[in-house]
């Protein structure tokens, strides 16, 4: 690698990705690198509809709340409040910025973003921000590390 010159910040709005939001910052002003930002959405999240009436008598039914809608609630979330946030935290980025919303593998979806548009460097959090996901104790991380094309810096 000869430079770097394409960032991928992985977010999930949790503070560990706003800290690496920070460290991306910083690396992408000191090489003039560009920065996307990746929020990967979970496909369990467009089941969770369907078990809210069990678990909770009396809430929305699943065929109240059809797959579509969940994604587009879920998209918009993601620009309304971590998209945001991610860009506030990185600050000012000569190289430019841009945002992306993918669904599926977090891992997964993550490596193969960085191999199809040749990211020298994966930042991320150590681990995700809900409580499901802390129990993971970032697994997701370790799997970036173990099967990206390019270098990962995970931070803390």
């Amino acid at each position: 690698m000869e430079r770097i010159g394409h960032l991928l910040l992985a977010v999930d709005g949790s503070d560990a990705a706003l800290a690496a939001a920070a460290m991306a910052g910083l690396l992408a002003r000191n090489c003039n690198s560009r920065v996307s930002i990746v929020v990967v959405h979970g496909d369990a999240l467009l089941l969770l509809p369907g078990v809210t009436e069990a678990a909770l008598p009396g809430s929305m039914p699943f065929n109240a709340f059809p797959k579509d809608e969940a994604r587009k609630h879920a998209e918009a979330a993601a620009s309304e409040h971590i998209i945001p946030s991610a860009e506030a935290a990185l600050g000012t980025v000569p190289g430019g910025v841009s945002s992306v919303q993918l669904w599926g593998h977090t891992a997964e979806k993550l490596c193969r973003y960085a191999e199809k548009n040749d990211v020298d460097m994966i930042i991320m959090g150590k681990r995700g921000g809900g409580t499901f996901k802390k129990l993971l104790l970032g697994s997701v991380a370790l799997q970036v590390v173990g099967h990206a094309p390019c270098a990962v810096t995970v931070v803390g």
